[in-house]
């Protein structure tokens, strides 16, 4: 059995989304993928082992162009490594029933990769597939925040003070019963806040 420490399997996880996927390199997958290769969070009905793992490389490489994994941290104890991304591309193939929309997008991942004799052998996958949705507009953008589209109370204009509907600490009323929020500075037309 072959005994890496954690930087070789480190690099061996950076090459694969670093290099090996981004090229669609199925021969250089085969050097990183076990035999007995299980993807915990593969698209149902995908086989196990490097063919499985060669069609999720394939259905990405039709599906999105210009693909790159930007690597922000790594982490290894013992036979596993953690890997925590940014995945960058364009939509310009089909992608689970969605039509190419030529959008670009870049949404955070995580991946777990247990390695066994130097190659992968177990993957759990943890991408925000809701913030790719929204970017491919299979999904309504993400809605504003409720708070920041609340009307000022009428008296906000008038008042020294800056004044709030009655949220947080608030101890005096202002001249049209809203509450002033004594922690906050003296209000000028050009103060805002974001809560």
């Amino acid at each position: 059995m072959l005994h890496l420490i954690s930087q070789d399997i480190k690099a061996i996880a950076r090459r694969t989304l670093g290099e090996i996927f981004p090229r669609g390199d199925v021969a250089a997958l085969a050097e990183v993928v076990h035999p007995n290769f299980v993807d915990h969070d593969g698209p149902p009905g995908v086989p196990p082992g490097l063919e499985g793992m060669a069609w999720s490389m394939r259905m990405l490489q039709a599906a999105f162009s210009d693909r790159r994994w930007e690597i922000h941290q790594v982490i290894a104890e013992d036979d596993t490594v953690v890997l925590y991304c940014t995945f960058h591309g364009r939509h310009t193939g089909e992608f689970m029933g969605l039509a190419p929309t030529s959008r670009s997008f870049a949404f955070r991942q995580v991946h777990i990769v247990r390695f066994q004799d130097g190659m992968g052998i177990e993957h759990w996958a943890v991408p925000d597939d809701m913030d790719l949705a929204r970017q491919l507009g299979a999904i309504p953008a993400r809605p504003a925040n409720p708070l920041l589209q609340m009307p000022w109370p009428s008296c906000c204009r008038t008042c020294t003070r800056n004044v709030l509907p009655k949220v947080g600490r608030a101890s005096q009323r202002g001249p049209s019963g809203c509450w002033i929020n004594p922690d906050l500075p003296e209000r000028s037309e050009t103060t805002s806040y974001i809560f």
